[in-house]
């Protein structure tokens, strides 16, 4: 459907440009046309955007997903255009045809979820399961899916010691006879009750019957990240501080921040230099600030900023609105963040992400340090951001308490390519209101 909708918005859009529909096929349409569809395909193998549990299969999670390959996709037929000089293309054609899919690609989720959860509470395409073991465990999956009755699981049955459970079905020895004799989807076993020959039995069971196993582990009350590797067909669980991710997600994350700067550095040039003689013109000095920062791990590295303090002024803290350093045309630049812009750089080149907790500079250290260690270093183990949610909701810390209370909103922050497009588009959000502090 993504497919049939991307090359509708992009056959519309070209109607409406062009005012006909013969020529849509000839070159040089029908190679944009080749790169709209052969990027999406790419993406969709990559990303697998159309993978989802029961439990995930919701208009939020649809729309992310949707939100995370539309901008990628953008970002490489932006690429493509500027790499083989395809400025013939109509830009009003372009932004028609992602206007229009946007559009008619969330509005189909909307409408599928909805038609789907309909579908399922009048009693269609529902899923059978049972749970083995764990006995208050399993009356909180059966709560959960009786409160959710739009995810379509029934509840067959309860395998275990206790026999006063509901719907109690037998001892862990009746359950290969029970699946074998009906159509059961999924087996929910808790593993602290199990030992590993009647676990197997259920298994090898389950496979015959095309059944899935899922399990049910003791580790319900750990509130951050448990990581799954396999040393060899042995599955090790890693226990994670929050700021931890996924291999797989930190790949996503740095082609994300990759295809995103050199978008906005190639696309964005003709503003980077109007900045530029701004800021030369409004004060003496050079255009581009440079500062040791902290990044990741603690390594230093070198940050590019426009210029918004006067030439030579004092080395301290920003002190914000007050600070008598900063220039006028500072100030705007600050509340827009566009002195930021010169990051894209920095993330270009490895230093920074797009998005991450805000790169540390000598005071801002020295505070963390001394007074939340641990907060400390958990903000390092993550590469630092041009945004950030301490930059987006807090802005610009003046003082060591601000700087405290910055860091602590920053270590609420995921490391996720869904994460960072919510926090793009809150700066986004900053950037236009023109209320950053």
């Amino acid at each position: 459907m993504d497919m049939f909708l991307l090359n509708l918005s992009y056959v519309l859009a070209y109607y409406y440009n062009y005012g006909e529909l013969e020529n849509v096929l000839s070159s040089p349409f029908s190679v944009l046309l080749g790169v709209f569809n052969g990027a999406w395909l790419v993406l969709a193998f990559i990303i697998k955007p159309y993978v989802f549990s029961r439990v995930q299969f919701s208009t939020s999670h649809l729309e992310l997903r949707f939100l995370t390959l539309f901008c990628i996709h953008g970002a490489i037929v932006s690429l493509f255009i500027t790499a083989t000089q395809g400025y013939y293309f109509s830009r009003l054609h372009l932004i028609l045809s992602y206007g229009v899919f946007f559009i008619l690609g969330s509005t189909w989720r909307v409408l599928f979820v909805w038609g789907l959860k309909q579908y399922r509470l009048k009693g269609y395409n529902h899923r059978n399961y049972i749970v083995v073991g764990g006995t208050e465990k399993a009356e909180s999956l059966t709560k959960f899916y009786e409160l959710h009755p739009e995810l379509g699981m029934n509840y067959l049955g309860y395998f275990g010691k206790n026999e006063s459970s509901p719907l109690y079905q037998g001892s862990y020895q009746d359950v290969v006879n029970f699946i074998e004799n009906h159509d059961i989807d999924y087996i929910y076993c808790y593993g602290g009750d199990l030992d590993t020959k009647v676990f197997k039995e259920i298994a090898d069971a389950a496979i015959e019957q095309d059944t899935e196993v899922k399990l049910l582990p003791d580790y319900i009350d750990i509130p951050n990240k448990l990581d799954v590797e396999y040393h060899s067909y042995i599955p090790i669980f890693r226990y994670l501080p929050q700021t931890f991710y996924q291999t797989r997600e930190a790949y996503l994350k740095r082609v994300f921040d990759i295809l995103f700067s050199s978008s906005v550095i190639l696309l964005g040039s003709p503003l980077f230099i109007l900045i530029g003689i701004i800021t030369k013109l409004t004060s003496p000095g050079p255009i581009i600030f440079t500062q040791r920062r902290t990044g990741l791990m603690g390594k230093p590295f070198t940050i590019y900023k426009f210029r918004s303090m006067k030439v030579n002024a004092e080395q301290r803290h920003s002190l914000g609105k007050v600070d008598d350093r900063i220039t006028t045309w500072g100030h705007f630049m600050r509340r827009t963040r566009i002195d930021e812009l010169p990051q894209f750089f920095n993330v270009l080149i490895g230093d920074m992400s797009i998005v991450g907790p805000r790169p540390l500079a000598g005071y801002d250290i020295e505070i963390l340090k001394k007074e939340m260690p641990e907060g400390y270093r958990l903000l390092v183990s993550v590469k630092p951001g041009l945004t950030s949610i301490g930059q987006t909701v807090y802005g610009y810390a003046s003082d060591a308490t601000q700087i405290k209370e910055r860091a602590n909103i920053d270590l609420t922050y995921e490391p996720s390519l869904k994460e960072d497009l919510s926090i793009i588009f809150r700066t986004i959000k900053v950037v236009f209101a023109a209320s950053g502090k």
